[in-house]
């Protein structure tokens, strides 16, 4: 687990009063303590049973004691503005604020000359009532009905997780996939490498199955896993590191890198989910000799965010971004800033599938606990909004840090300490989830804080002869604007996952990984408009190339009525010049199709001509004339009906046939 650092200013509790039932303290038992105290009326009792409540977690309880501890006692007694204190930072916890802030002005009120000067600094009680003020609103938009399960089936007995030496164990750092289907996350439980290892399970319907022990990816040492591509292909990991790590530190779990703590990655080997390539350090940028860990990156693979405690930052620990360079690397990593980070710490960000929702860890910003999950939205490529706490019931009073949601966001995943151990103060954490509301359910200021719709792309290449899976490359582009989205293969099944923002029009293109036997093929498609989430089933025939068979360029366009190719065309025209300078042996004829609107001369005259621009183009690129021929077939070869929109559509096309 990560070694968590009290925020700078942050106003603490005045501890129990050692008396005779100290002990009963330190061993916890409250029951029996509440029992003793609740007898006595005097103010040290009081104070003593406000503790008991409060560690029993009935906070309204805890602030009534420590308020009638208060007073009995006189105005300048220190005990008072204890008890006075502990009132109020017990009434925060019952989510009643105003209480809380009235009795923090009392406090103030009360602080003469002799205030002790190792009671809390004044500046942080009134950043306290400040807190108050925000947490007071984010309370009042708290997501109401909305229920925490725990993961039960993936629970242990206490006596199964190795404890680690912050008195921690359990299950937590839950990462889904975009499509919601797998999860990895770290654990303690038996049956590992190490203490600290990354496990995997798989969602069946409603239900987790049983989760396996990702062995080539753990060590002695500990792990973490912190993201996974949109395309489900890499996990992004954390591993203890060294520039010059000696055989016994190998053995031991610390890999070769740049000291303290690095990002590294893994590729998924085949279509299955338990082989995994061995980890490569990211490099530096963006890894350091500090500690550097916790990375997400964006759908598009431009983006990685992580955590680091280098020089340069607002306080312990920051939350930074590299940008992808052209050639692959990344560059100079970019705080992001006072909207972010603060004096405290914020560690394990998580950027939504939308690209612009980014959720982290903090203790600098107004919390309910010791760390809230806390939301930005991006607002330009270096630069998001303000920093607004998620808000019940996703935080708690406990430190919450680990948070994912897949593309869909219909679920959030966490992990909360929800075991104590009552001799030894051992703290065991699970995975739980929690619905997310649907956006048109939702006030504007809950909107804020869930991400952005966005569409889940799943395709499947094969051969269109023997409809057996290709392994392919998968690039999908803007046409209108020519940037690419996408571009990775598909795994050995032919299978492959993206998630697209909406508003435009995408071309998808597959070419396969055995490209001198195999054409390419292209589909389009348009997202504009979209409000909710929404998942796209995509098959991609592929055509051998055999003499006689032909496959339709889909991603060519035409002007209305014309024979003039618009500017989107230029990205598939551009593949069919790479195909035949891949396969200078192959003869083409360009086949023109029309629908049936208008008349058969005319229709036979624009289909012709269409199939003489793209012979053009193609010429212009180099390709020798004398192998490509042009036909144009009016509407009389159609491939659908013509008494629909759709159908006419998928009768107006270019087909490229092999002689």
């Amino acid at each position: 687990m990560i070694v968590l650092v009290a925020a700078l200013g942050k106003l603490e509790m005045f501890p129990p009063l050692r008396d005779r039932y100290h002990r009963m303290f330190v061993s916890r038992k409250y029951e029996e303590l509440k029992r003793k105290y609740r007898k006595r009326k005097d103010a040290k009792s009081l104070y003593q049973l406000g503790w008991v409540y409060y560690q029993l977690g009935k906070y309204d309880s805890a602030a009534t004691s420590f308020f009638s501890a208060a007073q009995k006692l006189e105005y300048g007694d220190t005990f008072r503005l204890k008890a006075l204190l502990n009132a109020a930072l017990s009434y925060g916890r019952a989510y009643r604020f105003d209480e809380a802030i009235g009795l923090l002005r009392t406090y103030l009120s009360e602080t003469g000359p002799d205030y002790p000067e190792w009671f809390p600094l004044k500046s942080d009680v009134e950043r306290k009532i400040n807190d108050f003020r925000v947490l007071k609103e984010v309370y009042k938009n708290r997501f109401k009905n909305v229920k925490i399960e725990q993961i039960s089936e993936l629970v242990l007995p206490i006596k199964r997780y190795y404890i680690l030496s912050d008195g921690t164990g359990g299950d937590y750092s839950p990462v889904i996939s975009a499509d919601g289907s797998v999860m990895l996350f770290v654990s303690t439980r038996f049956g590992g490498k190490g203490r600290e290892d990354i496990w995997l399970t798989h969602r069946r319907g409603n239900r987790w199955s049983k989760p396996i022990n990702l062995k080539n990816l753990n060590s002695k040492s500990s792990e973490g896993v912190s993201g996974i591509t949109a395309d489900n292909r890499t996990v992004l990991l954390a591993y203890p590191s060294a520039p010059h790590p000696t055989l016994p530190m190998r053995k031991g779990g610390i890999r070769q890198g740049y000291g303290n703590m690095d990002v590294f990655k893994s590729e998924r080997v085949g279509s299955g989910w338990s082989r995994w390539g061995d980890p490569k350090n990211l490099g530096s940028p963006p890894n350091s000799r500090f500690w550097d860990g916790q990375a997400t990156i964006t759908a598009d693979g431009r983006y990685l965010f992580f955590a680091s405690t280098r020089p340069g930052g607002y306080g312990g620990m920051d939350i930074w971004m590299s940008i992808r360079k052209e050639d692959g690397t990344w560059s100079e990593p970019i705080n992001l800033g006072p909207n972010i980070n603060t004096p405290g710490n914020e560690l394990s960000p998580f950027i939504h599938p939308d690209g612009k929702t980014l959720y982290f860890a903090s203790n600098g910003w107004p919390s309910f606990g010791g760390y809230d999950i806390f939301v930005a939205k991006r607002v330009s490529e270096r630069r998001f909004s303000k920093a607004r706490n998620l808000g019940l019931p996703y935080n708690t009073h406990e430190d919450d840090i680990f948070l994912s949601i897949p593309a869909a966001s219909d679920w959030i995943y966490v992990s909360r300490v929800d075991s104590i151990d009552p001799k030894s103060g051992v703290r065991i954490y699970h995975l739980y989830r929690a619905k997310i509301p649907q956006r048109k359910n939702l006030t504007p200021a809950q909107r804020k804080v869930i991400p952005e719709p966005v569409n889940l792309v799943k395709g499947y290449v094969y051969d269109a002869e023997t409809k057996r899976p290709l392994k392919a490359f998968i690039t999908i582009e803007d046409l209108t604007t020519g940037k690419v989205w996408f571009r990775s293969p598909t795994d050995d099944s032919g299978r492959f996952t993206v998630v697209l923002p909406s508003g435009k029009r995408y071309g998808i293109s597959a070419q396969p990984v055995d490209s001198l036997n195999y054409a390419f093929q292209s589909l389009n498609f348009d997202l504009k408009g979209l409000k909710e989430y929404e998942e796209k089933r995509v098959d991609v025939p592929i055509t051998p190339i055999k003499k006689g068979k032909s496959f339709v360029l889909k991603n060519i366009f035409f002007d209305f009525d014309s024979a003039r190719l618009k500017p989107e065309s230029k990205l598939e025209l551009d593949r069919l010049v790479e195909l035949l300078k891949r396969r200078p042996d192959l003869r083409i004829v360009i086949e023109g199709h029309t629908d049936i609107i208008g008349s058969e001369e005319y229709n036979q005259k624009l289909s012709e001509r269409r199939a003489k621009a793209v012979a053009e183009y193609l010429i212009s690129k180099g390709i020798d004339p004398k192998r490509i021929k042009t036909v144009g077939y009016g509407s009389r070869k159609p491939v659908a009906s013509n008494d629909t929109p759709e159908g006419r559509a998928k009768n107006r096309r270019v087909e490229i046939k092999f002689e």
